[in-house]
């Protein structure tokens, strides 16, 4: 998406300027592997120096293309047939596919109404974070919620996630 985004000549000179240990875990991934966080999130500071724009926008921006990209293509029916309490719980599972660090669990405080803890990953950054908070946010929008609102706060361990929604 950031070639998308940005253009392939911006991200090819941002990967030729990385240290050449997170060049080389970026451009050796497969499918089934796990790039660092750290890799990533210094591909994305170098791709938004080089093409001067705010990284928050920016990095916002491009997950909520992704959610919407998986929604229409995988989960269509899912989450059109899903409750909010039902897309929660399955939260955790969209998490381990996005993230090789952390525990995501979910708990249910009232309706419309849950906490999402991620645990296990101190000093969680903030673009984790981002990332998390904009995907739960567009995946309750694209389920037909209503005056969706996600705040975030770091935790020791990790971070915290509130939503709530209205039907």
């Amino acid at each position: 998406m950031l070639e998308q985004e940005l253009g392939e000549a911006v991200v090819q000179q941002a990967l030729e300027n990385l240290e050449p240990e997170q060049r080389e875990e970026i451009l050796n991934a497969l499918p089934i592997s796990w790039v660092p966080h750290t890799s990533f999130e210094a591909l994305y500071l170098e791709c938004m120096r080089l093409s001067e724009r705010d990284l928050v926008s920016m990095h916002t921006e491009i997950v909520r293309r992704g959610v919407e990209h998986r929604v229409r293509n995988l989960w269509k029916i899912l989450v059109r047939l899903s409750g909010a309490n039902a897309l929660m719980a399955r939260s955790p599972m969209i998490y381990e596919k996005s993230y090789s660090i952390g525990k995501m669990s979910v708990a249910q405080l009232g309706p419309g109404d849950a906490s999402i803890i991620i645990d296990e990953w101190p000093n969680m950054p903030e673009m984790a974070i981002r990332g998390v908070r904009v995907g739960t946010q567009t995946l309750l929008t694209l389920a037909g919620f209503k005056n969706v609102q996600v705040f975030s706060k770091c935790l020791p361990g990790g971070a915290e996630i509130r939503a709530t929604t209205l039907k």
